[in-house]
């Protein structure tokens, strides 16, 4: 059974008020069911519309598909949770998290990082830091999806919940990640420092918490 680490409030535009959302360790076989049974039809219903609008263009050849499924909210369409999971489970260097609304089965947001990495930002160079591997909200929680989402937020906790892993660790609140382009603007507003683009990773952005970064980021959740 997955174990509940902390629980806050989160605002809830289709209910109009705040909702307790538990944080959790460790997901489960019964997370992944959910992640697999309640996410995958949404993301193929975004998929088949992608497909509809790129083929009903008069001019589908100048479209970039890929700016397509960003725009339907689906970046992560091709992520495999459960691939994911099997080849790195918990243990010492990859731990897992999850978001999910007291009393309620469905998973808000899920979340996988590793803890083998070493900073790239020049001052922190060969520092241990908490790698967000994955990081996912639901899709209704996705305004690209459902508008109003159910939840506000759930990318933000998901961030803090990596630097209080940092910190618990002794690392300081230093974080690392590479983004998907459409959640560059976000990291940026959460204070990263933006690493620029990696050639050697899917010339994805790569971004960093420095101590006092993650402490400025910090300032804004409370």
């Amino acid at each position: 059974m997955s174990e509940i680490l902390d629980a806050v409030n989160l605002y809830s535009p289709q209910l109009r008020q705040h909702t307790k959302v538990g944080v959790y360790g460790q997901i489960s076989e019964d997370e992944l069911n959910s992640i697999e049974i309640d996410w995958r039809p949404i993301f193929e219903k975004q998929q088949a519309a992608v497909s509809i609008e790129y083929h009903s263009s008069d001019n589908y050849d100048k479209l970039n598909i890929q700016q397509l499924v960003n725009e339907y909210g689906i970046p992560d369409l091709q992520w495999d949770w459960r691939k994911k999971l099997q080849s790195s489970p918990n243990s010492n260097s990859h731990k897992t998290f999850f978001l999910k609304c007291d009393g309620e089965k469905k998973i808000e947001a899920a979340m996988q990082v590793d803890l083998t990495r070493t900073c790239h930002e020049k001052t922190q160079r060969n520092q241990h830091m908490v790698y967000i591997e994955f990081l996912a909200a639901a899709p209704w929680n996705r305004k690209q999806i459902v508008n109003p989402p159910k939840l506000l937020r759930v990318g933000t906790l998901m961030l803090s919940v990596a630097v209080s892993l940092s910190h618990d660790l002794d690392w300081n609140g230093r974080v690392g990640l590479h983004s998907l382009s459409p959640s560059e603007g976000f990291y940026k507003k959460c204070y990263m420092h933006d690493l620029g683009i990696d050639h050697h990773y899917g010339n994805l952005r790569y971004f960093e918490f420095t101590p006092q970064l993650a402490e400025n980021f910090m300032s804004t959740t409370t």
